[in-house]
């Protein structure tokens, strides 16, 4: 049991000093550094910004394109309301004995 027992220790040690190795190479050689974090963060907040600014532009164009199809859909039934009361009295015209 005690040479298990020193095996786990000396196994756990070995671990943990690789991940100190590892860890400490990367803060070393800027693999991993604060100030990469912090551009990083900077980045991300200004493509948040931009992604914002973005919705709010195609909202807008979506509430233009629902306005514009409204219109044109009134537009077409006044065309339409038009036509058939033109019909209507040349119906009624064709039909009056002269």
């Amino acid at each position: 049991m005690r040479s298990r027992e020193k095996l786990t220790y000396f196994l756990v040690f070995v671990l943990l000093a690789l991940t100190s190795i590892i860890i400490l190479s990367d803060i070393l050689y800027n693999d991993y550094s604060f100030e990469k974090n912090q551009e990083l963060k900077e980045i991300l907040n200004e493509k948040e910004s931009e992604l914002i600014l973005l919705n709010e532009e195609n909202l807008a164009l979506k509430e233009k394109i629902l306005m514009q199809r409204e219109s044109f859909e009134s537009s077409e039934k006044e065309i339409f309301q038009k036509n058939e009361a033109e019909q209507k009295k040349d119906l009624k015209n064709n039909n009056d004995p002269k």
